[in-house]
């Protein structure tokens, strides 16, 4: 235990100072229950977590019956969750979005960061929910169809609560370290090639010079980032990587076997070094993963 304080200090500290953060959705099965497990993450999905702060996220669900709810966010060591029963067969729809803040990158320009998120999940046959738009400040609305799409080209339309997202920043991360990069139209549509079925994790950005203020604190430029996760490997194929602790970019997802010892030792040691203990081992991960990347897209 003396030389893991010293390795959780060094995570904490890396994670006060990194720059750029992103807002994700993992969703995953539920073990012995007819439902979903969603995963709200707040970090850098190829590096690190940080903890969640349930009062500052909202997380939603479309259910393929186009009902909208609005979900209880639970803590976790290192994120925060979410239980969705299934309610019958088709495209299963989840977003969410995180109070904006302000945060200053490497450039001295003091930044308000505008964050969302979506995942799609497709259960069984039924019709698709993930082609309209969630009413989100920022959000990737796709246009191919998800519910038969395994590899191919991805098409859809970066929205912003004013308009479309005119050369949005768009990257791509995918199974084996993929990582693609493109810049959506001046309309805001964008198409990625994912030439293999996997977890794939879209992620799009716009910053704009603009001036305000928010909670007593001014800024001088507004960054909109937002993600959208989806899964391409059918019921099938999802099953089987789930049982090998399959994440995006192909490596070991946090909520496998990391996460596991993370939960099981941090039973023992309490609440607050089970977040501790969660965050290093994310880390740990991450680097199996191939090292953080050095772009910054928000914050």
């Amino acid at each position: 235990m003396q030389r893991l304080l010293p390795a959780l200090a060094v995570v904490l500290a890396l994670a006060s100072s990194a720059p750029g953060h992103e807002l994700w959705i993992d969703v995953a099965d539920a073990p012995h229950a007819d439902g979903l497990d969603l995963q709200l993450n707040w970090g850098h999905f190829d590096d690190q977590l940080e903890p969640v702060d349930t009062e500052r996220h909202t997380l939603w669900a479309r259910f393929p019956d186009e009902r909208v709810e609005r979900l209880n966010l639970l803590s976790q060591a290192a994120s925060a969750g979410a239980r969705v029963m299934l309610r019958g067969e088709g495209e299963y729809l989840f977003f969410a979005e995180r109070d904006p803040g302000t945060y200053t990158p490497a450039d001295g320009v003091t930044t308000l960061s505008v964050q969302s998120a979506k995942a799609v999940h497709q259960h069984g046959e039924g019709r698709g929910v993930a082609d309209a738009a969630a009413g989100l400040a920022m959000e990737i609305v796709p246009t191919t169809d998800l519910r038969d799409f395994e590899a191919g080209t991805l098409r859809g339309r970066v929205l912003l609560d004013d308009g479309h997202g005119g050369g949005a920043a768009v990257q791509a991360y995918g199974p084996g370290g993929r990582h693609l990069r493109d810049t959506a139209d001046d309309q805001g549509y964008l198409a990625l090639s994912l030439d293999v079925p996997g977890i794939w994790l879209v992620l799009a950005n716009v910053s704009r010079d603009e001036a305000g203020e928010v909670d007593g604190q001014a800024y001088e430029r507004v960054s909109y980032t937002t993600t959208l996760w989806v899964d391409t490997r059918g019921e099938s194929g999802a099953d089987a990587d789930a049982a090998a602790g399959e994440g995006v970019a192909g490596g070991e997802g946090v909520t496998g076997g990391w996460a596991s010892v993370a939960l099981a030792v941090g039973g023992m040691l309490g609440g607050a070094a089970s977040a501790l203990l969660a965050l290093w081992l994310a880390r740990i991960v991450a680097r199996g993963r191939g090292g953080r990347r050095s772009d910054v897209v928000g914050g």
